[in-house]
């Protein structure tokens, strides 16, 4: 049975005055499944995960605005959130319309 779900994309904005942004990572909350995680791309290094949690830079983390759909498989739909907004080394996607049917 589905049932209502809200994803954000976090984004990594390396140089916030050039507007570039890197998604790193979806954040899935499926409140009836009991479902709440989050799936980042993997770092080459310990330094770079803890780099990208907290830059020693001017970088940025952005939220995307929340969007909201419906699923029967909350880790399944997770999963093709990521592939879809998270991928590393690709511009930036925009999220899925507000009360889109996640994958």
């Amino acid at each position: 049975m589905k049932h209502p779900c809200q994803a954000i994309v976090i984004r990594l904005a390396r140089d916030p005055a050039s507007g570039e942004v890197l998604n790193i990572g979806v954040v899935l909350l499926a409140r009836e499944h009991r479902f709440f995680e989050a799936r980042f791309t993997p770092p080459s290094d310990m330094t770079n995960a803890v780099r990208r949690i907290v830059p020693d830079d001017d970088a940025s983390l952005l939220l995307s605005s929340p969007v909201s759909g419906v699923t029967d498989h909350p880790a399944r739909t997770l999963r093709g959130l990521f592939e879809r907004y998270a991928t590393l080394n690709e511009p930036s996607a925009t999220p899925p319309p507000h009360n889109a049917e996640m994958p």
